[in-house]
């Protein structure tokens, strides 16, 4: 009996040690070269994945932002904080909104996944090293700044 349950720890023990924690032995910068090799069945999955996680971290930042003006809001006296809100926000009817838009995406990820491959074919070559995300960030709804705006600034 004491053998069986030596042996069944032993092949756990081995069977654990096959699945190691996976650990990134690479950094992998998501441009033009990450999406080439991307399957152009799979851009579309990969872009709504993106688009997810981008939407997500506005969220969070906004939240975040949200707290900490509140709290800066929280040591001053009511018209300074009054004051910092809109300097901070504009009044929208009876609340306040950030500047910042949130973003919004609402064509198909195809649309999105076609664009930046047009986008990387149709620059300059050190368009090459701007990442996905960057040019995502072009073709939101309430873009910031342009593409054009996006590629200046990321290329000498």
């Amino acid at each position: 009996m004491r053998a069986k349950a030596l042996s069944g720890l032993l092949a756990l023990f081995l069977a654990g040690s096959c699945f190691v924690a996976g650990r990134a032995s690479v950094t992998v910068t998501q441009d033009s070269t990450w999406w080439g090799a991307v399957a152009d069945a799979a851009r579309p999955d990969v872009v709504a994945g993106m688009l997810d996680a981008y939407t997500s971290g506005w969220a969070d930042g906004a939240v975040a932002e949200g707290v900490r003006i509140t709290d800066e809001g929280a040591k001053l006296p009511p018209s300074a904080f009054s004051t910092l809100k809109e300097i901070v926000y504009r009044k929208e009817g009876d609340h306040y909104a950030s500047f910042n838009t949130e973003p919004k995406f609402s064509r198909t990820f195809a649309f999105y996944s076609e664009a930046i491959t047009d986008f990387y074919a149709s620059r300059s070559a050190g368009a090459g090293k701007i990442t996905v995300g960057d040019i995502l960030t072009c073709l939101s709804d309430h873009a910031q700044y342009s593409c054009d705006q996006i590629e200046k600034f990321n290329t000498p």
